[in-house]
């Protein structure tokens, strides 16, 4: 009976993340205005292997403060760390969980075919300056070789209810382990002025078409000297 009860308050520790670190399109507080309603600034790292093709690509989310505020409020942090590294560790299965519908927000390309990606790893959450940071890595189904053909990315919510964009300091974008004759361009977006205007005029509880996120995403191309 002992054991049963600790099963059961587990449990319900467990519904309790759930309920406050359910995906930010379930339960994110109300506010106004038009798209989008939350942010979220993103670290990239494009990881290499020994053969020089790329064969992941490693995120970091850091949400904004409304919603960082909004599940670190529920959580109750303890002063015993083991407790608290378990609350933390569930935040990012559920949040992973639920992003799996959404294939990670993330978009990938090859000499113009879509790239698939695997099973994500190592991710964890953690507060930063009291916002929420999200860290997964997304290995590459199949490798590409950018000596060939280039590497497209892009992260973005396609409803456009989430603003994702790439970090504004220095090293937001990284070619970890890359030849030294690699590069990246990062191309901003450019939405008409129609799609900006049709985003502003949707509140909170209105859908967009599904490809409207991608007019307001970002694009980053990753090549290599070819001959080499």
């Amino acid at each position: 009976m002992k054991g049963a009860g600790r099963a059961r308050g587990r449990d319900g520790v467990g519904r309790r993340i759930l309920a406050m670190a359910a995906w930010i399109f379930l339960v994110f507080p109300v506010v106004a205005g038009g798209h989008p309603h939350a942010f979220i600034d993103i670290d990239a790292q494009v990881i290499f292997d020994r053969s020089g093709s790329v064969s992941a690509l490693r995120q970091i989310w850091l949400f904004d403060p409304m919603y960082s505020s909004y599940v670190s409020a529920g959580l109750s942090f303890s002063h015993d760390a083991r407790n608290d590294a378990e609350k933390l560790a569930e935040v990012a299965r559920v949040i992973m969980k639920n992003l799996s519908r959404f294939h990670y927000m993330t978009h990938a390309e090859g000499g113009g075919n879509a790239l698939e990606f695997g099973a994500p790893a190592d991710a964890s959450v953690r507060f930063q300056d009291m916002r929420l940071e999200l860290t997964f890595t997304l290995p590459l189904s199949r490798p590409v070789r950018p000596r060939e053909t280039p590497l497209v990315y892009s992260v973005y919510d396609p409803t456009y209810y989430i603003e994702m964009l790439h970090a504004e300091h220095p090293g937001a974008i990284r070619l970890v382990d890359a030849p030294p004759d690699c590069r990246f361009v990062l191309e901003a977006p450019r939405p008409d002025p129609a799609l900006v205007e049709r985003a502003a005029a949707l509140d909170r509880t209105q859908t967009s078409d599904t490809g409207l996120g991608a007019f307001f995403a970002e694009r980053v191309s990753v090549q290599c000297a070819a001959g080499k």
